[in-house]
């Protein structure tokens, strides 16, 4: 699934899920209030008969229960919605975002003897793909420059080079895609 796909519904998800906090927030509120006075009259039979009235602190928490119901309205699916944008974030981009900036340290202390797996089959993991793929072409280029500043030498017999042509042999031979690895016939 697309990166674009996979936000999009996980975005629809988070949406559809967040009028539950908030129902269950008004809920558990009404509960609440309805256990103090009414403080309001009731009409039988013709005749109006006082309520019990809350007092000043139950007046002040029925408020307090409001003002919070109303405000679960626009905290609760801001807060379901920065949870969504951290579990995009988690699921999709973390892992081919750190792939890619150990690749680019690597390269930039000049280290081509790594590996940068497919993260995935989306948009970043083709990303990494072509990283590796550009990974791999330096590398080569890198095998070809050494053998042509030195002509004269044999792959082995070179110390400058011995290690680091040993492992790139190595190294090419097992993905079967560079061919000087083969042996030379006399």
């Amino acid at each position: 699934m697309g990166l674009k796909k996979s936000f999009f519904f996980l975005s629809v998800w988070c949406i559809l899920i967040s009028p539950l906090p908030v129902l269950s927030v008004f809920l558990v509120c009404n509960a609440t209030k309805s256990g103090y006075p009414p403080g309001s009259m009731n009409m039988r039979d013709g005749v109006a008969i006082p309520l019990e009235q809350p007092t000043a602190a139950q007046k002040q928490v029925i408020n307090l229960l409001t003002y919070f119901q109303w405000l679960s309205c626009i905290v609760l699916p801001v807060s379901v919605l920065r949870f969504d944008a951290v579990l995009s974030y988690r699921i999709k981009l973390k892992r081919p975002i750190d792939l890619l900036r150990d690749g680019t340290e690597h390269i930039r202390a000049n280290d081509l003897n790594f590996s940068i797996p497919a993260a995935s089959t989306d948009e970043l993991g083709q990303i990494c793909a072509a990283f590796e793929t550009m990974r791999l072409k330096l590398l080569k280029t890198s095998y070809k420059s050494i053998l042509i500043i030195n002509p004269r030498h044999s792959r082995l017999s070179n110390p400058l080079c011995r290690g680091f042509l040993i492992h790139s042999k190595r190294r090419f031979c097992r993905k079967g895609s560079f061919t000087a690895c083969a042996p030379r016939r006399p």
